[in-house]
């Protein structure tokens, strides 16, 4: 009995000496995963990071890397200072990732990056009373106001411009242009247009077009492969909606733009003027339809009372032309009435002169019967409008028809 409690207390002593070895590596193993990253950058890019009244670090950066610590489940240590000294401290170890950093050559030698995050332009300002600055070139000659270790130190030295006036801080900078002390200065766009505002001397500054642009990255010091990707991937899990969400918070909701007003305006009045012409169009069509159908109902109308006159003329009118026994040979008026009758079949005469045909045809016909002086002088009346109507339309079938002499 004493021997198997001696053994099961030996199998806990064993037990607990393990337990006891293995607690200093999850103990440190807890520390390494809760380690917090320590994040440096510029404490004066509003709206990216700036200081509110109290002090306290504010911007776009802040509320990124707290959604970034909220998603890799990784503490973070934000530091904000000036952005020269920021640098120096981060080559100096006191600090894991620096933010807010513009890659170049020089950088690339002891800095690995991130992907870019954000284009930023970088533009001259000058004073409204300067003219002729439009590039680089132009800023030879002038004091030119310029944040201390920015990205645009390197870029106008490299380009020959020596004259440069170094100070700690954008706002810096924006403060010596109001008190005079510069009247030219070099600066990212975002803090620039931020300080001019703040005071108030957005309407004595004017600024070119952007002298380059350059981009946002986060960086480690060269070698630290394994934190960057970690870094990154903590950013890749932040969906478009969330970073659309937090620059929002800062940025605002933008208005309509007067520009977007002048192009609906434009299009208004070019619909209006289109509009306005079909109907000017359209009318002018329309009336000229009128005064062309009214044109033609007037000839209509001319005719139809032309054509009644003509028939009244040819109705009324008994001695227009003349067939008497003297007239023709007896062969020549056979021909005649045939033609008559040919007329007569076929309808080509109208039906209020049928009568005055049949009266024709009587007297042709008796003409032919009764072959003697007695008839001599004997005439009937013949409307003109049978004659010409008899030549035309038996001429084709009676290629021998002669006129008939009008007494």
């Amino acid at each position: 009995m004493f021997g198997d409690l001696k053994r099961h207390l030996n199998w806990l002593c064993c037990c607990l000496l393990v337990a006891i070895s293995l607690c200093p590596s999850l103990v440190i193993a807890a520390t390494v995963e809760k380690k917090p990253v320590r994040v440096v950058m510029d404490d004066n890019y509003p709206p990216y990071i700036f200081k509110d009244a109290s002090g306290a670090l504010q911007g776009i950066l802040i509320d990124q890397w707290a959604l970034w610590s909220q998603k890799t489940g990784i503490p973070i240590q934000l530091t904000g200072t000036d952005w020269e000294k920021a640098q120096e401290e981060m080559l100096a170890g006191q600090f894991d990732v620096i933010d807010t950093i513009f890659a170049n050559p020089e950088r690339a030698k002891i800095y690995e990056f991130s992907k870019p995050y954000a284009p930023i332009d970088v533009a001259i300002f000058f004073h409204r009373n300067i003219a002729a600055i439009n590039g680089v070139e132009s800023l030879k000659g002038f004091r030119v106001g310029v944040k201390k270790g920015d990205a645009s130190v390197t870029y106008l030295q490299q380009r020959g411009i020596p004259d440069l006036v170094e100070y700690d801080s954008y706002e810096a900078i924006v403060s010596a242009a109001k008190n005079h002390e510069l009247i030219m200065f070099v600066m990212d766009k975002p803090p620039a247009l931020y300080f001019l505002y703040k005071m108030n001397l957005q309407d004595t500054f004017q600024y070119t077009a952007p002298i380059y642009t350059g981009e946002f990255h986060r960086a480690v010091r060269s070698g630290d492969a394994a934190l960057l990707a970690q870094v990154q991937k903590g950013f890749d899990s932040i969906t478009k909606s969330e970073y659309e969400k937090i620059e929002r918070n800062w940025y605002g909701t933008p208005p309509i733009r007067q520009e977007i007003f002048d192009n609906i305006a434009l299009a208004t009045f070019v619909i209006v003027l289109v509009l306005s012409l079909l109907l000017l169009w359209n009318w002018m069509l329309n009336l000229s339809v009128r005064r062309k159908t009214s044109a033609l109902k007037d000839a209509v109308g001319a005719l139809q009372v032309s054509e009644a006159n003509y028939r009244n003329l040819l109705l009324r009118q008994t001695v227009l032309f003349r067939i008497s026994e003297a007239s023709s040979a007896s062969d020549n008026l056979d021909d005649w009435l045939k033609a008559f009758e040919l007329c007569h079949k076929r309808n080509y005469l109208p039906a209020e002169i049928i009568m005055k045909m049949e009266d024709m045809k009587n007297f042709i016909k008796s003409l032919n019967d009764n072959k003697n002086l007695s008839k001599i002088g004997q005439y009937v009346d013949l409307p003109l409008e049978i004659h010409k109507l008899a030549c035309s339309k038996a001429k084709d079938h009676l290629p021998n028809l002669k006129p008939v002499l009008a007494n």
